[in-house]
């Protein structure tokens, strides 16, 4: 009599395991071979949504090879996806290993949270390639193209009609970041800025002895852009003076060790908002060439902010109500006697970034001064370990103060100075340094009329 053993099957279940799809040949619309009837890129950099299967579907452009051209509007450090196969989680591609730079193999059955591919750098924007091979699950990213935007434009000078001309500095924002810096030639003015990708840009202009001067260029579709020819001024100095000390030693690193003593120490604790908004000591100092300024504050989800007015010969620039400024608007009003002509500014929150230095030149509008090199300011900012307590330090040349030229002050010159705390548009804040009266976070209008004085010079001379 035969002997029945009883059959055993022993099912493993594995993360990412060896994945068959269905023995397709030229699937309809394909003249390929193919397992799948489709294949999909998804990933963070699109919501990971399947469902948007026009924007992420793959093309089979070869036996079993699929690829897909993703655009990216900036660098980017590192990407997240997923390959999907059939419209069908179940059918996913992914891996449970380490990042793998551009390239790598993917692993099947990955349709679990996670399990997904983590690659990059991508070093710029631009259209970049995804292949894809079902058969070995190899998988590749590479750069096609890049953004081709082009701004271009000339530079002249009022008093200077006839080449070899003066070389003016163009500095090329987007949003707060620097991107590019270019020169304008000595005989033509020409300058120009190439692959760039589309949107808002800001362009910057200055020249030894002469004004700067800004304007706001757009690309679209990857355009060339004539951005026109921009005319810079003389400055016209007269009646100027130098500073004198005692002077400050100050290397600008967020670090307040090199500073003698605070010139308003208060105390971190004492804000009726506490430490979500609250000032501990503000620090302000000169030398030769500069002015600067240091502050020690908490915050989170508050704004900082810190007013100059430097009574310069420019009567046409401050304001007299922050409030109706375009940038950092807040419920603050100044002294017909000292407006507030620049200000320093930055949004404290989780996303970490540097305050920002503007001169106001109208009641209502604030152009935006570019950091970089000695003749534009600097800034730094360092965090405590606890989180919340912040250190600034800003150093601002007096060519940008007075527009005099390098070193020079108007006579007698002396910067009056108020730093607060602020809640969002519009409000006003708990605290400020030197103390004003009304500063009480309730939001309602708040006459800063107390100000820090720093003497930069005394003889007039």
């Amino acid at each position: 009599m035969k002997r029945l053993f009883p059959l055993i099957i022993l099912v493993s279940i594995m993360a990412c395991a060896k994945e068959e799809g269905n023995p397709l040949i030229n699937p309809p619309g394909q003249a390929h071979r193919t397992q799948y009837n489709s294949m999909q890129i998804v990933g963070d950099f699109q919501g990971w949504n399947l469902n948007d299967f026009d924007n992420t579907r793959m093309d089979l452009v070869d036996d079993y090879k699929w690829e897909r051209l993703v655009y990216f509007n900036a660098p980017q450090d590192s990407i997240r996806f997923k390959i999907v196969a059939n419209r069908d989680w179940n059918y996913a591609f992914g891996t449970v290993g380490p990042d793998t730079g551009l390239s790598g193999y993917a692993e099947a059955n990955c349709n679990g949270l996670g399990d997904h591919i983590t690659a990059g750098p991508l070093p710029q924007a631009g259209y970049w390639k995804f292949e894809f091979n079902e058969k070995t699950l190899y998988y590749k990213i590479s750069l096609v193209s890049t953004p081709l935007g082009k701004i271009y434009g000339k530079v002249q000078f009022e008093d200077d009609s006839l080449p070899p001309y003066p070389e003016a500095t163009i500095r090329l924002y987007r949003d707060t970041v620097s991107l590019a810096v270019a020169k304008s030639d000595t005989l033509t003015g020409d300058y120009e800025f190439r692959n760039l990708d589309d949107g808002v840009y800001k362009l910057f202009f200055d020249a030894a002895g002469y004004n700067p001067d800004s304007l706001i260029v757009s690309i679209s579709g990857w355009g060339s852009v004539n951005a026109g020819t921009v005319t810079l001024r003389p400055r016209v100095v007269s009646g100027y003076a130098y500073a004198d000390g005692p002077f400050v030693n100050i290397t600008v690193d967020g670090d307040f060790s090199d500073w003698p003593a605070p010139s308003i120490q208060d105390t971190i604790g004492d804000s009726p908002w506490s430490t979500d908004g609250d000032l501990g000591a503000l620090y302000v100092g000169h030398d030769a060439q500069n002015l600067y300024i240091g502050l020690d504050y908490s915050a989170r989800n508050n704004a900082v902010i810190i007013y100059i007015n430097v009574n310069n010969s420019d009567t046409t620039d401050g304001t007299l109500d922050a409030n109706t400024l375009d940038w950092f608007a807040r419920n603050f009003q100044f002294a017909d006697s000292t407006p507030a002509e620049y200000v320093i500014a930055k949004w404290v929150s989780t996303a970490q970034g540097l305050p920002a230095l503007r001169h106001i030149i109208s009641p209502t509008s604030t152009m935006e001064i570019p950091a970089g090199d000695y003749s534009v300011y600097e800034v730094q900012s360092s965090l405590d370990p606890t989180g919340k307590r912040y250190y600034m330090e800003v150093r601002i040349p007096f060519d940008i103060l007075y527009g005099l030229g390098q070193g020079r002050v108007v006579p007698y010159a002396k910067v009056r100075i108020v730093a607060v705390i602020a809640g969002g548009d519009h409000w006003n804040g708990p605290e400020s340094l030197p103390e004003n009266a009304g500063t009480n976070g309730l939001g309602t209008p708040t006459l800063l009329e107390n100000m820090y004085v720093e003497e930069i010079d005394r003889d007039g001379q």
